[in-house]
């Protein structure tokens, strides 16, 4: 059903305990009179003000449903309007991960000029309907905010600089503030109350983690002096508070549960739901162009994975791969072209930062290799990072030692459009597969199953299931191909499960 309000419901899930599926559920009603009442199973849940902007207020309620052995639906009303939730029973999950909803070139009111925008948003709602999904899992770019360095003047007159000297030293205007926070606040408002969007918002709990696009292209992987320049903190504060408030349905400095950083120092999470850990590290509030993540996220990471004794499949959201094609080496060419060049200039040079792959996050990247390993060495343990970023659909798998596996999926993007045939071939050609310099740790990329080919270059979104026996079978769903053949990943360490 689609809601009246202003902006919901939306169901966010925060994981499961003592026998409850955690899920915080958030609206946005006029400000100024009292929220419509909510009713789950018939009880009757207290509302909390959690934000505001323009007229509206954002509430936020926890629900906290009870599981049972079985699959199950949840109803429950807001107001006079009737929604419904699937729990899931306690052998099987059923999950939908995507990226990339939208495009760095074009408003949001241009791409829904598209008919295909939300083609595969209408697919896993049909999926959904047919057999429900229990969880939708956002990896990244889910707001695509480019444009609004054309959308704010005083950001246009910057965009409209060549000497990086002077971007460098703006500064920005209490109006100019207050567009951008406008700015980012509508975009969700706007992105997530399309009636293809909105009803699975609705029906199916969201966890998400951020990436580039949700602040703007290449966010922390552009040069210093831009980096820390006043109009790009601006900027990033204002997307920061968006972030939170749309998708964490937290306030700023609020300890939420699952969240390994209640100071908002970073916005690293972790889940779980009986054997499953589901683990998403935040790759963009302390990210530079020499680290991915400074040395406080990695910590509570470590600290993070050591809770996860009686856990048997870690699923990893990274949002850009941990096993993938790299091009270190035109990387390193184009970083001895030097020119003062805006961020949104650099083109390929900020993407290729991004990467794990980078050189110059090396160490980094091995690191997060051998945290992992030492998850998955123990028998009956899995892991399965799922990543987008890149614009295709791919699969890989690492080989960790002593038989275990770690097994790669990417899914990106649900709306925004494949690289051209030239890029991809291009990526093909002079992408190589880096040697993390792990000792016994080897990485390949694989054909993705039921296409054959090593890329996806169709918009794409995963199903997956994860279950205690049959450990985690995945397919994708490609535009225009419907659902592709299920796989199931090989990356269990030998021996009984526990």
């Amino acid at each position: 059903m689609t809601s009246r309000l202003p902006f919901g419901p939306v169901l966010y899930w925060r994981g499961t305990s003592d026998g409850r599926w955690e899920v915080a559920i958030m609206i946005g009603a006029a400000s100024g009179s009292a929220p419509p009442a909510l009713e789950i199973e018939g009880r009757y849940r207290d509302w909390e003000p959690i934000g505001a902007f323009e007229g509206i207020t954002f509430h936020r309620a926890d629900a906290g449903p009870a599981l049972s052995e079985q699959e199950r639906v949840v109803p429950y009303g807001v107001g006079g309007e009737r929604f419904a939730v699937t729990l899931p029973g306690r052998q099987r999950l059923r999950l939908a991960f995507m990226t990339c909803n939208g495009q760095e070139r074009k408003t949001l009111e241009q791409t829904e000029a598209d008919p295909r925008r939300n083609a595969l948003w209408r697919e896993m709602a049909a999926v959904h309907g047919d057999r429900p999904l229990h969880l939708l899992l956002h990896g990244g770019d889910q707001l695509y905010a480019d444009m609004v360095w054309k959308r704010v003047p005083e950001l246009a007159a910057l965009d409209r600089r060549w000497s990086m000297r002077k971007v460098a030293h703006a500064t920005l205007s209490a109006e100019a503030l207050a567009r951008i926070r406008a700015y980012y606040h509508c975009r969700y408002l706007r992105l997530w109350t399309q009636p293809d969007i909105r009803p699975l918002l609705a029906a199916v709990p969201s966890a998400m983690m951020w990436d580039d696009h949700d602040i703007f292209d290449g966010w922390g992987s552009h040069l210093p002096e831009l980096g820390s320049s006043p109009a790009f903190l601006g900027l990033y504060k204002q997307a920061r508070e968006a972030f939170q408030l749309f998708q964490l349905a937290r306030r700023d400095g609020e300890a939420v549960a699952g969240h390994l950083a209640p100071d908002g120092h970073h916005f690293s999470w972790l889940y779980r739901a009986g054997p499953l850990a589901v683990l998403a590290p935040d790759l963009r509030s302390t990210r530079t162009r020499r680290r991915v993540m400074d040395e406080r996220v990695w910590q509570d990471l470590e600290r993070a994975m050591g809770t996860l004794d009686d856990a048997e499949t870690l699923v990893l959201v990274s949002s850009v791969p941990i096993v993938n094609l790299g091009l270190a080496g035109l990387e390193r060419v184009l970083d001895r072209v030097r020119m003062p060049i805006l961020y949104h200039r650099h083109f390929i040079k900020d993407d290729l930062r991004d990467q794990w792959q980078s050189p110059y996050h090396a160490a980094e990247w091995a690191r997060l290799i051998r945290l992992l390993a030492g998850f998955a060495e123990r028998p009956g343990r899995s892991v399965v990072v799922l990543s987008g970023e890149v614009h295709y659909g791919a699969f890989g798998h690492a080989e960790l030692g002593n038989g275990a596996r770690l097994c790669q999926l990417i899914s990106s993007g649900i709306a925004h459009p494949p690289p051209r045939a030239a890029t991809i071939a291009a990526w093909r050609l002079f992408g190589r597969v880096p040697d993390p310099g792990v000792p016994g740790v080897r990485l390949a990329m694989d054909d993705v199953p039921g296409w054959g080919r090593p890329m996806l270059r169709r918009r794409n979104w995963l199903e997956l299931e994860v279950g205690r026996a049959e450990g985690t079978c995945f397919r994708w769903h490609a535009d225009g191909c419907g659902g592709l053949a299920w796989a199931r990943c090989p990356n269990a360490a030998p021996g009984p499960a526990r």
